[in-house]
């Protein structure tokens, strides 16, 4: 890390900015090497990430093809400006960085879940009445971390 005054390895303090950040942003390479990101609605818990995607989405093609991500999660980002000399600037920020492997969850029921966990977070009056059905929870991705790290600017962090 280019910054390691701004590394934060806490796991907790990972924990917290994965489960307030308000998206994930997942990297992913196809076949072809050509590499792709996508922000997804996610939900986080004990070192896997759960994330719902459209079957027809160039990034779930990718995602069967291979399995290796990256991904970012960014809480409370802002820009700081400087009135006196606008040119100058810098971020506050709370910002995750890792890698995993992504599963395609084929049981219906583990889908069905996490879909449900997903919409409880983002949309939780949608989850409370609609109806899941299979062609909906297809979809879902599971990303087991391998490795990951936490960077502060701005923000007390914990080492």
């Amino acid at each position: 890390m280019r910054r390691s005054d701004r590394e934060v390895t806490s796991r907790e303090w990972i924990g917290v900015v994965l489960k307030e950040a308000e998206w994930l942003t997942i990297g992913v390479c196809g076949e072809n090497r050509t590499p792709a990101l996508a922000p997804v609605p996610f939900v986080y818990a004990a070192d896997r990430f759960l994330v719902c995607v459209i079957g027809e989405d160039s990034i779930y093609d990718m995602l069967k093809a291979n399995p290796k991500v990256c991904f970012q999660a960014v809480s409370r980002a802002e820009v700081i400006r400087h009135d006196s000399l606008p040119s100058k600037f810098s971020m506050r920020y709370k910002s995750v960085t890792g890698f995993g492997q992504a599963q395609i969850l084929r049981d219906t029921q583990q889908a069905e879940e996490a879909r449900r966990m997903v919409l409880e977070r983002f949309a939780p009056a949608a989850a409370k009445r609609e109806t899941l059905s299979a062609d909906r929870t297809e979809n879902v991705i599971k990303v087991e971390i391998e490795e990951v790290f936490g960077k502060s600017n701005g923000y007390q962090p914990e080492k």
